[in-house]
């Protein structure tokens, strides 16, 4: 089912970039409520939305975009974040981010570095 679905998605370019769109911008959203302090509700539900158009559909094609956004959302919030805590919540939304970004950039490399491996062992 969900290669039909991805596959649908790519054969309109247009939903494949709103797609995107929305799922970056969901997740900036999240990170931007954790910030601000809307409670877990709130921004859990905003990046898991994110993160669930992105892996449904297929968009974007690589993973560090989303967490890549977490971070820089995340630190705009900050920059005019007020209220109890601030300091904590900033560090916790930049600790997801950063492990986030690292794993999505794994996800994405490691695939090419295997098949770098195997072509040069034939």
């Amino acid at each position: 089912m969900l290669r039909r679905v991805r596959a649908a998605v790519r054969r309109v370019p247009a939903i494949a970039r709103l797609l995107t769109l929305a799922a970056l911008l969901l997740v900036a959203a999240g990170a931007h409520t954790l910030v601000r302090g809307d409670g877990p509700a709130t921004w859990v539900a905003l990046a898991v939305a994110g993160i669930v158009i992105a892996v449904v559909t297929g968009c974007p094609t690589r993973a560090w975009p989303l967490p890549a956004i977490w971070l820089v959302a995340a630190l705009l919030a900050s920059a005019s974040a007020t209220g109890d805590a601030v300091a904590a919540r900033v560090a916790a939304a930049a600790v997801a981010g950063g492990v986030g970004l690292v794993a999505a950039v794994l996800l994405d490399v490691v695939p090419v570095l295997r098949a770098r491996g195997r072509g040069s062992a034939t």
